[in-house]
């Protein structure tokens, strides 16, 4: 059983990457952004978050996420999960909590325009160009400090936004926490 981390600013292509794997490993998907727009149907702030696009109140969302990934380590398919972790605590609780289960980061990279392009396509209520300004700022801010200590370490493959699913063959990267070097890293904050 791995699971599958893919890592990338708001439209990066992601979920479209995801799709593919779940395709041809027969693997359980978890989107963050799923999680956020279900647990919006039923709480204020986190549809207010959506609405001015502010990344989603954090003890929900790594509440949720993190009891469904808990959850899923137990079973015997793979996980891909998309757009997680999103910061250096979230990372340290996946290594904290999942520590047996093999896990592999990607980074899928996108140019700024791309990720606009396709976000403001996609037509849903929190799809503006300023939301989505705000969105990658924040991405900026709390996402690629981990995404840049990831990469210093050799713990996470960048892969392009175009990356087909033979592109990403996942046996022969070494599986993180298994063979890697997280104990030595700590936990880290920014």
């Amino acid at each position: 059983m791995n699971m599958i981390f893919l890592i990338g600013g708001p439209c990066s292509g992601k979920t479209t990457i995801a799709k593919d794997i779940i395709n041809a490993r027969d693997a359980v998907y978890l989107s963050t952004g799923d999680i956020v727009r279900e647990i919006a149907k039923t709480n204020e702030a986190m549809a207010e978050s959506i609405k001015y696009g502010r990344l989603a109140p954090e003890h929900h969302m790594d509440e949720m996420t993190l009891s469904k990934l808990m959850y899923l380590s137990k079973r015997d398919r793979d996980v891909v999960i998309d757009g997680y972790p999103r910061y250096f605590e979230q990372l340290f609780d996946i290594v904290t909590y999942l520590g047996d289960v093999r896990k592999f980061f990607y980074f899928v990279e996108a140019t700024y325009d791309e990720m606009q392009e396709r976000d403001l396509q996609r037509g849903r209520v929190d799809n503006t160009e300023s939301q989505f300004r705000n969105r990658f700022r924040i991405f900026q801010e709390r996402t690629m400090p981990m995404v840049k200590l990831l990469q210093s370490r050799d713990e996470i493959i960048s892969v392009d936004s175009d990356t087909t699913i033979l592109q990403l063959d996942l046996e022969e990267h070494r599986a993180f926490g298994n063979g890697g070097t997280w104990a030595n890293i700590g936990f880290y904050t920014t």
